[in-house]
């Protein structure tokens, strides 16, 4: 992570959740610590991990902010709990088997001071596969086509998403086993938040 502090630039907080990731964590908190971008409030929630997760965590908790290790209710639970320790104004979340390019904070910041930060800034998601990638998700949010049930044509953890967001919004709800991305995103739709497509990428 960068060391020299721009404090005019808006604090980002990231957001891992993980349980038992002992073969991707490491890369996942590395692409986080060797972004371009300054400032930058990491935290990593772990579910009580049995293998050796924790232990590669460890590794790297001088540049972690704030971690726990305990067991959680799922993973709408364990993002409740990082964004109840967010410090940022500004806020992803990286899953544990998830990367960030290099610049991918600092595309998505510029994207967000000239949309009025009021807005959900999303963008490209490469899916990897053997170190290949094998699909591209990169089209544009469209309402209309939600009505016709084709989704918003992005992936959730590409969404960089204003504190205040989630303020007027709420966080996710943990009445659901799957969708939980998906109906969070809905209630932004409901209250008017914008969507707009950034030009950072992640894997």
């Amino acid at each position: 992570m960068a060391t020299t502090i721009d404090s005019q630039k808006p604090l980002v907080t990231i957001i891992t959740a993980c349980f038992n990731n002992e073969q991707t964590i490491a890369n996942t908190i590395v692409s986080v610590l060797n972004q371009s971008y300054p400032r930058i409030d990491y935290i990593v929630i772990d579910g009580g991990s049995t293998d050796g997760t924790v232990a590669i965590i460890q590794r790297y908790i001088k540049q972690i902010n704030y971690f726990i290790s305990e067991p959680d209710k799922g993973i709408a639970d364990a993002w409740n709990k990082g964004l109840r320790q967010a410090r940022g104004e500004l806020i992803g979340i990286l899953n544990a088997d998830d990367l960030y390019a290099d610049d991918t904070l600092e595309n998505a910041v510029q994207s967000y001071l000239t949309c009025g930060k009021q807005a959900i800034i999303y963008g490209k998601c490469n899916r990897v596969n053997g170190g290949e990638i094998v699909a591209v998700i990169d089209k544009e949010f469209q309402r209309s086509k939600i009505k016709q049930g084709l989704g918003f044509g992005f992936v959730h953890t590409t969404c960089f998403v204003p504190t205040a967001v989630y303020q007027r919004v709420g966080e996710f709800s943990t009445g659901y086993s799957v969708a939980i991305d998906t109906d969070f995103l809905v209630r932004c739709l409901v209250q008017k938040i914008p969507f707009i497509k950034g030009n950072h990428q992640m894997y």
